[in-house]
């Protein structure tokens, strides 16, 4: 489920191809971080413990804004016959997620770590400098940052449910 997505486009005779990564945020922007936010946000609230695998894997998302103003800056003349990856620039681990939820919700997670599947893809990651080197293209926000924005809105709406 960490698989880029890859895009090639070809307009008006320049052809690119652009490599994509996980998005964070807005309510349209349904990927596998976004459901595992909605999961872990759904656990911490109820008080069930969420599992984790073993630390030390690290993934990197960008927010789904910084996605599309990536795929828009490879519409400039310098991405003609090129590959960019297009992706966040930090490296956070599953655990950092959910510290950060932690902290973002108030409440204290109850984490169960589990072993690794024998033969689960371990991840890779992946650099966005030559889109930053060729467009001056990266992304505006921080994980962090992303990560707060998606999941108070997130809450709050489960907390609307919630009451109706």
């Amino acid at each position: 489920h960490l698989t880029p997505v890859a895009i090639v486009v070809q307009s008006q005779l320049r052809a690119f191809a652009i490599r994509l990564r996980l998005a964070t945020g807005g309510k349209t922007a349904m990927s596998c971080d976004t459901k595992f936010i909605q999961q872990v946000v759904k656990l911490v609230q109820k008080g069930i413990a969420v599992r984790v695998g073993p630390p030390g894997q690290l993934v990197s998302f960008i927010y789904v804004k910084d996605l599309a103003r990536g795929i828009a800056a490879c519409l400039h003349p310098a991405a003609e016959n090129e590959i960019f990856n297009i992706n966040g620039i930090e490296r956070i681990s599953v655990l950092d997620i959910i510290r950060n939820l932690e902290r973002i919700l108030g409440r204290m997670a109850k984490i169960a770590v589990v072993n690794q599947r024998s033969g689960q893809f371990k991840g890779r990651l992946i650099s966005s400098e030559k889109a930053a080197r060729l467009l001056g293209w990266k992304p505006q926000l921080t994980y962090g940052q992303a990560l707060e924005r998606y999941a108070l809105a997130y809450a709050a709406e489960l907390q609307r449910a919630a009451r109706s």
